[in-house]
């Protein structure tokens, strides 16, 4: 019985070393493939234009806060 429990247990080791084996393979097959996703969706052209379309917009928020800032201290100034 200690022969067969033993033989057991050390196929029981090489089955998981082969499915850790096989589950990283596959996870770092993925994860190259998302990375190179996630940089072709960076540098599409849908992402450069919503770059600029933040750009214009914080701008747009910037000219307005100054603004506002500039009609509080007249206001205060009065």
């Amino acid at each position: 019985i200690k022969d067969e429990i033993k033989f057991d247990i050390e196929e029981l080791l090489r089955i998981s070393k082969e499915t850790a084996d096989v589950m990283k393979n596959k996870f770092s097959i993925f994860a190259k493939k998302a990375i190179k996703k996630a940089d072709e969706a960076l540098h599409s052209k849908t992402a450069q234009e919503a770059k600029k379309m933040g750009i214009q917009i914080l701008g747009i928020a910037k000219n307005a806060a100054t603004n506002a800032i500039k009609s509080a201290k007249e206001k205060l100034g009065k």
